[in-house]
């Protein structure tokens, strides 16, 4: 898997070579929003090294190192969507219940969390939008679009 300082990547530069969603593209535009997506994927992963690694790995080490920098990252970013809050909240829900809190900072992490804003669970709060919001054939539109491969999209949908 491809990481560099900050983590593993959420896209690497071979995607553009190949047809992709448009967040998958990695260019200059999108530098900055790849930081903070990347924190999805790296607080994923070093959760699951958390939960099967032997603490002296090295591996273990670096992701211990990796989630140290993506809670110090919060205190600096304005740039979180409801992606990346989703990421840190399950990130503190497998810190407590793998017993990692002595680790890591989570009071400061519960807090920074606090401060964003509850992220609502739009189901939970409004199920029959979601009921109305279907089509005939009982599925959801997808909201994105691949607009540099308009013709693969018009395929792509529909599966």
């Amino acid at each position: 898997m491809d990481k560099n300082e900050e983590g593993w990547l959420f896209a690497i530069p071979s995607n553009n070579n190949h047809l992709h969603a448009t967040w998958w593209t990695v260019d200059e535009d999108n530098a900055k929003r790849w930081l903070y997506a990347n924190s999805n994927v790296t607080t994923g992963i070093c959760c699951f090294i958390f939960e099967y690694y032997k603490k002296e790995s090295e591996l273990y080490k670096e992701a211990v190192g990796y989630i140290n920098n993506k809670i110090s990252m919060i205190s600096e970013n304005k740039l979180f969507d409801e992606f990346t809050v989703g990421a840190y909240k399950n990130l503190l829900e497998n810190i407590k219940e793998l017993g990692l809190e002595k680790e890591f900072d989570i009071y400061f992490l519960t807090q920074a969390l606090e401060k964003m804003g509850k992220s609502e669970d739009i189901i939970g709060n409004n199920p029959d939008k979601i009921i109305e919001d279907r089509q005939e054939n009982g599925v959801w539109d997808i909201p994105w679009t691949w607009k540099e491969y308009p013709e693969e999209f018009a395929v792509a949908k529909n599966w």
